[in-house]
């Protein structure tokens, strides 16, 4: 789960070099850091300034709107947004049929994915070059499909069904166009020799000269992070989810810390059943060092099938895991994941056979044979208690934060929000209407109190 936080919007072949505009605006009473920048900032950037390789302007949450898309046979509800002519070659979503580089450079082209391709269509290739169109607001519009994108994956944010030509917005709506105006998010390219801090000035420099903002700072955060870092606090980004993840990836840590403690604890204990088996080896003249050498291995083959056992009912309860976490999580056999757990494994092996293997393969066969124990190893008793204590210690701390985020999800979910949720119920209202008259009818509705609507 963790890793897969890690790797939301980090699939992209040029994430390194991808960053999205940031907008740092100075209010009178805090510094509100947004994503909105002017739409005409895009443009601006790929002509004067000389580090970044591709910029594109993508429509704000206000201009993706959900709609209904409607093919010859077929009117379905879609989610969409507008995107510069660049949009493909800045972010990657493969095609499926159609140019990637020239999907979106005609005004009234549109690129949709294959999930919609094949619902309107039947397929990605019968879909190039259909006619659709669209039944609300800005999307009032005929379009010719010019491509078909793989389906955006569960580790992307940018969920979208179909991509339209921004040259759209920019064309019906006059304010856009105006340096002053928000109503875009910029995202670029930097070329690999490209200095960050000095592009960051020459684009603050660029809105300055363009418009009058003298409130407004932008600053380049990379496109990857945000999903982890999205919340900003004096204008640089400071937590988000990132620390819902150290929390989770920090608990998990201590739980296989108790785990190894247990562990080790168990096979120190288990070795000192062993003693006559050590003292007969002795006395038949097997070494030490063979001795030490078994130990350690019988330690570390009982990690390493705790490890296959720990992995079978990973990818058994994986299913479970993705439906309590609305992810699509996947297994994998990736070096990069199987690498270190085995690492680990033989890393617990090796603490835990350490005690038989030089302690007990060093007892006299005479005490080994009459089970007798040394007394004079106070340093390891100690240490054996003082595992014990930090073992329980964490588990209190663990009971007892448990018992506090319970306590403290319990208060949110008693706690009233001003409205009575019982008899309130929403829907969402897709394609042309006339919003009075429909509110007008459900107020009709015998049963109906009040009835209302919002946009979003």
């Amino acid at each position: 789960w963790v890793q897969a936080d890690h790797a939301v919007d980090a699939y992209h072949a040029q994430d390194a070099q991808l960053y999205q505009v940031m907008n740092n605006s100075q209010r009178p009473e805090e510094l509100v850091t947004s994503s909105n920048t002017p739409a005409l900032l895009s443009e601006a950037l790929r002509s004067q300034i000389p580090g970044v390789a591709h910029a594109v302007t993508v429509g704000n949450a206000e201009f993706s709107p959900r709609t209904i898309l409607s093919s010859p046979t077929r009117d379905l509800e879609a989610k969409g947004t507008y995107a510069g002519a660049a949009f493909f070659q800045v972010f990657s979503f493969p095609f499926l049929a159609g140019n990637p580089a020239s999907a979106l450079e005609e005004l009234n082209a549109l690129a949709i994915s294959e999930r919609l391709a094949i619902r309107l269509f039947g397929s990605a290739e019968d879909a190039l070059g259909q006619t659709v169109s669209g039944g609300r607001q800005l999307f009032r519009e005929s379009f010719l499909v010019a491509g078909v994108y793989e389906n955006p994956p569960a580790t992307s944010t940018l969920q979208f069904d179909f991509v339209a030509n921004y040259a759209l917005v920019s064309k019906k709506i006059e304010w856009v166009n105006d340096w002053n105006g928000d109503a875009a998010q910029t995202f670029l390219v930097l070329r690999e020799d490209a200095p960050l801090l000095e592009t960051q000035r020459q684009i603050q420099s660029l809105l300055q000269e363009n418009g009058d903002r003298p409130n407004s700072t932008l600053f380049l955060q990379r496109f990857s992070d945000r999903y982890l870092h999205g919340e900003y606090q004096a204008g640089v980004p400071n937590g988000g989810r990132i620390t819902q993840v150290s929390i989770f990836s920090g608990v998990a840590w201590c739980l296989l810390l108790l785990a190894a403690i247990n562990f080790i604890n168990l096979s120190t204990a288990q070795a000192s059943r062993k003693l006559k088996e050590v003292g007969v080896k002795k006395v038949f003249g097997i070494r030490r060092r063979i001795m030490a050498f078994q130990f350690l291995v019988e330690s570390q083959l009982l990690a390493l099938i705790a490890l296959l056992v720990a992995w079978l009912l990973t990818v058994l309860l994986l299913p479970s895991l993705n439906a309590l976490t609305d992810k699509a999580i996947t297994w994998s056999w990736d070096m990069t994941f199987i690498l270190p757990g085995l690492g680990l494994a033989l890393l617990l092996g090796t603490l835990a056979g350490i005690y038989p293997a030089l302690y007990l393969s060093g007892f006299h066969p005479l005490l080994a044979l009459k089970g007798k124990l040394q007394t004079t190893a106070w340093g390891e008793l100690w240490v054996r208690k003082g595992l014990v204590v930090f073992q329980f210690a964490l588990s209190f701390l663990f009971i007892l934060g448990f018992l506090v985020i319970h306590n403290q999800l319990k208060l949110v979910q008693q706690q009233s929000l001003g409205y009575d949720q019982d008899q309130l119920i929403h829907f969402r209202v897709s394609g042309a209407f006339d919003r009075q008259v429909l509110l007008a009818e459900l107020r009709n509705i015998s049963g109906v109190q009040a009835a209302t609507n919002t946009f979003g």
